[in-house]
């Protein structure tokens, strides 16, 4: 039986391997993955056009929308605040496209929480990085966050490691527009 899923997320230490791998799922052009513009409260970095990456809120405003406007959000050390807009959700389901996520952990969390088993989570555990922790194995065990937990070492392509999870595990996107 194949398990199809609607949206990735890929969650671990922040790092090169990350990135590689989410940048490889979102150039891939048979996924034809959306990625979301999320919100925040942070300042718009020197050279970025707001609304290109992020919408950018005022943080009273950002408050006062917080339950109604956004899937997800958290306030980060800084009092910043990152969210998932629901109209991301909406344009990228009405487009027929899955979405894909690169956040942290606990955003993920809620992801989750929305999405349920359309959302497929690959957490990459960098064994020369950091080991995972026993708060977050039972973190992710407890909440049944994620469908993968990746550990490779250093020499290890982790873009192959997705790769080979996906295929053995007979996981598929699901694409409305080729079902």
């Amino acid at each position: 039986m194949v398990q199809t899923h609607k949206h990735i997320a890929i969650v671990g230490p922040v790092n090169d391997h990350r990135t590689a791998v989410y940048k490889e799922l979102l150039e891939n052009p048979d996924l034809r993955v959306y990625e979301p513009i999320h919100g925040t409260t942070q300042s718009v970095p020197p050279g970025e056009i707001p609304g290109m990456k992020r919408h950018y809120f005022f943080t009273h405003e950002f408050e006062s929308y917080k339950d109604t406007l956004f899937v997800e959000w958290i306030q980060d050390e800084n009092s910043d605040y990152h969210a998932t807009l629901f109209g991301e959700i909406m344009y990228a389901e009405e487009s027929g496209r899955p979405l894909i996520f690169d956040v942290g952990l606990a955003r993920t969390l809620k992801l989750k929480e929305y999405f349920g088993n359309d959302l497929m989570v690959f957490f990459l555990n960098i064994k020369f990085d950091r080991n995972l922790s026993a708060s977050t194995k039972e973190l992710l065990s407890r909440k049944k966050a994620c469908d993968f937990i990746l550990s490779y070492e250093e020499t290890e392509d982790p873009i192959a490691a997705v790769s080979s999870i996906t295929s053995k595990a007979k996981i598929q996107l699901l694409n409305p527009q080729l079902v």
